[in-house]
Order: structure tokens, then C-alpha cells, then sequence
């Protein structure tokens, strides 16, 4: 066997070694790793989610400096991911006395018409860039997070951080948003009027299906969520609605054919099947009660819904006011009767 090829497979052992400890073990050994790799000059763009958490860590420590900016780039994924890390980065910027700078969205998957009037849409209608410094008039330096979490120095420098996303620090603390949600509600109005309340109530429910979620491909699979724990979830909220005394409408919003969703259509339910982007996420923010699926498109409306939230477990933390749902959908429907009551009131 060739040197370098066994160079290449004890590094491999390595990094496995280090990914398979519990996270609270994993640490060190994988702060070890990565400036080994930077020492060798191995790219290390798989180690930015850890360095992402490292930097959460080293921020509730009181370790990164006031003098540092952040700012959200280098993401083409879909418009969800992208307002949810935006949405993240105001909050812990917020939280810990930094400066967020904002990068407009610049290309996203999924686009429903030309990709820059696509990501110009999103950016008129979430307005998070609404009372921020622009990036474009920011002339610190930029540092990427790689070379950020490996420089101490950066830490009390004034410069632009360049990240990703920082869903994860926030996914330690989810209650964080509650300090910024007002300011981020305000920011969305400004794309339009809120839709007028009705005696009825609004039940809107997420299942995330098409080419983006099979059960067929292990990539997505564990996305995947079946008609049945989407049906137990609605029928129970209704029931709840009915006991209280309230009329409900509730549009069920997804992509695929219509015979994919019989069993929910029988039952009543509206189906808003294959509906465009916009008008989804604008009927997600403003319903009465978002019935949320493993999706960051949902997630995100749901931080600006003023609503009740029935959160479905997955990658993101829930907020501690969230109702969770089981994997079979159903839920404490004493919650849901509570915060009902509560909103009438």
C-alpha cells in the first residue's frame, strides 16, 4: 500500500473517531482535527457545522467580541432555509450585542420564475434587510468561519463574519427568537397587509412531499410524513375548535396528485395541493392555527405566526410555547384548548 494512501485512510479513522463520540466528548477531538487539517492544508468545509456550534459555545462563554459583524451568505438552497438562517443570525447577533449585516437573497432552489426576480420576490416580501446595515456598506473585512474559529484574533477584531446559518446555536436556546420576533413581524408587514380576522378559524396544515420528500429515497425519507398522524392531528384540533364553541376551515397545503391525499380529502379537509410558494408561506404566517411538518419553510412562518403552533419533530428545536406533536400526530389536546381560550380572550 502506498505512504499517501495510508496517510489518507488514518485520516479517515480519524475523522470518523472523532464524529462517532457524544457531542460533549466529540469536541476537542474534533477542535484537534480541525487544526490539524488547517495546519495541512485539507479543506475543511466539512467541519462548518461543528465550527458553527464551537462558535455558540465560545459566544455564551463571552469569548467573541461586540466589535464583530455577521452576516448570512453562500446559501442557494430553498427559500425557507435561507429566511430561517437570516432569521437566526438577527437572533444571536441580537442576543449577544453583535451586528448583523444583511446579504440579500441572491439564488435559491425551487424558483417559480426567473432566479433573480425569484429571489427578489423573497426579499421584498420577508424584508430582513428592512433597518440593517447592508452588506454593500460594510467595508470590514470578511472572514469565513473556517478561518474565524482558527484565529483568536478575529474574535475582538472588528470584521464581517461570513456564515452560513446559525439555526444550530439557536436550536440551543429556541425561546431566543421570542426577544426578535416582533421586530421580524414588522419587517414582514411592510410587504403587505395582515389578512383581516374572521370569526372562523384557520387551520392550515404542512406536509412536505414532490421531489423534495419521498418515502422512496433514503435522502429524504426521514422527512417523509404519512396522511394518518397528519389526519389524527387535524381531526383532534378540530375537535378541540368544536368543544370551545368555534367554526374552523381548515386547507391542507402540499405537492403532488390528488389521489396521493384521498384519505385527507375524504375527511373533508381542503386540499392546496401544489400551490405557489408565496401564497403558501403568506397562509402559514397568518393562520389561526399552523400545523407544522419536518420542513424549514414552516418553521420559519411559524416564528412569524401569532398563532398556535402544533410542531412536528425534527432537525430544528421548538420554541418552549409550541405544542409538539408525536409521531403518530397526536398531541396534548389540554394545550391546544388553553391557548384557544387564551387567544380569545
Amino acid at each position: 500500500m502506498r505512504l499517501d494512501h495510508r496517510v489518507r485512510v488514518a485520516f479517515r479513522h480519524v475523522a470518523q473517531s472523532a464524529r462517532s463520540l457524544p457531542p460533549s466528548e466529540a469536541r476537542l477531538p474534533r477542535l484537534a482535527w480541525f487544526n490539524i487539517k488547517r495546519a495541512l492544508r485539507i479543506p475543511t468545509r466539512s467541519d462548518r457545522q461543528f465550527l458553527v456550534e464551537e462558535f455558540g459555545r465560545q459566544l455564551a462563554h463571552g469569548r467573541i467580541g461586540s466589535a464583530v459583524h455577521v452576516t448570512v451568505a453562500g446559501r442557494h438552497d430553498g427559500a425557507g432555509s435561507q429566511a430561517l438562517a437570516r432569521m437566526s443570525a438577527i437572533c444571536i447577533a441580537r442576543k449577544y450585542g453583535l451586528t448583523y449585516v444583511h446579504t440579500p437573497f441572491l439564488l435559491m432552489q425551487h424558483n417559480e420564475g426567473p432566479p433573480d426576480q425569484w429571489a427578489t420576490t423573497w426579499e421584498r416580501m420577508l424584508n430582513l434587510g428592512h433597518g440593517e446595515r447592508s452588506v454593500a456598506e460594510c467595508p470590514l473585512p470578511r472572514v469565513e468561519i473556517d478561518e474565524f474559529m482558527a484565529d483568536r484574533r478575529w474574535w475582538s477584531t472588528a470584521c464581517l463574519l461570513s456564515i452560513g446559518h446559525m439555526s444550530r446555536v439557536v436550536d440551543r436556546m429556541p425561546d431566543a427568537y421570542l426577544d426578535v420576533i416582533p421586530q421580524l413581524r414588522r419587517k414582514y408587514d411592510l410587504g403587505g397587509p395582515s389578512k383581516a380576522r374572521s370569526d372562523v378559524v384557520e387551520v392550515c396544515a404542512h406536509l412536505r412531499r414532490g421531489g423534495d420528500v419521498s418515502v422512496e429515497n433514503p435522502e429524504t425519507a426521514y422527512r417523509y410524513v404519512a396522511n394518518d398522524p397528519t389526519a389524527k392531528a387535524i381531526c383532534a384540533a378540530q375537535s378541540v375548535l368544536k368543544e370551545i364553541g368555534l367554526t374552523s376551515r381548515v386547507r391542507l397545503f402540499s405537492q403532488g396528485d390528488e389521489a396521493d391525499f384521498t384519505s385527507l380529502r375524504d375527511l373533508g379537509f381542503e386540499l392546496c395541493l401544489n400551490t405557489p410558494a408565496i401564497p403558501t408561506f403568506r397562509a402559514f404566517v397568518e393562520a389561526d392555527i399552523l400545523i407544522m411538518t419536518k420542513s424549514s419553510f414552516s418553521y420559519a412562518a411559524a416564528i412569524l405566526n401569532g398563532g398556535v403552533k402544533l410542531y412536528d419533530r425534527f432537525a430544528r428545536a421548538p420554541m418552549s410555547k409550541w405544542i409538539v406533536r408525536e409521531s403518530d400526530g397526536s398531541f396534548d389536546c389540554g394545550q391546544l384548548r388553553a391557548r384557544c381560550q387564551e387567544a380569545r380572550r
